[in-house]
């Protein structure tokens, strides 16, 4: 009975539009695909990881810079209460302001990378098996 089981969970799960999905969300494969559906499954996962890793590398970048700019603000709200004074002030700034312009190239490189990631998925034919 669970070996019969498997193999129609096996039939559902090992097509490569689920595993692209399963791979998009971040979980890796286990193995569980009979061995007549593993050359044409195995490689889909991994894509899916990998466009799962660029789209965090992502939310990242934008995490750093969002972070980053509230320490700006931090900075201007220690100054009106003088906490901080105008030349430690410009400093931090100075300082933040280069991390912003870092965290921006990192964005911007990332999203680049999935783009043409996504561009190269639509080439070979993969985002026709799930929704994007």
């Amino acid at each position: 009975a669970w070996l019969a089981g498997h193999k129609r969970g096996a039939k559902q799960y090992c097509t490569p539009a689920y595993g692209i999905l399963f791979g998009r969300n971040g979980h890796p494969y286990h193995g569980i695909c009979e061995p007549h559906q593993q050359p044409a499954f195995l490689p889909v996962p991994r894509l899916g990881l990998k466009e799962y890793g660029l789209k965090s590398r992502v939310s990242s970048a934008e995490s750093r810079i969002r972070s980053i700019e509230s320490d700006l603000e931090g900075i201007a709200e220690q100054v009106e209460k003088g906490k901080l004074g105008k030349d430690e002030a410009k400093y931090q700034r100075s300082s933040l302001i280069s991390r912003i312009r870092e965290a921006a190239e990192d964005l911007a490189e990332a999203e680049q990378a999935l783009a043409r990631f996504k561009e190269q998925l639509l080439r070979d034919g993969y985002v026709k098996m799930s929704k994007y």
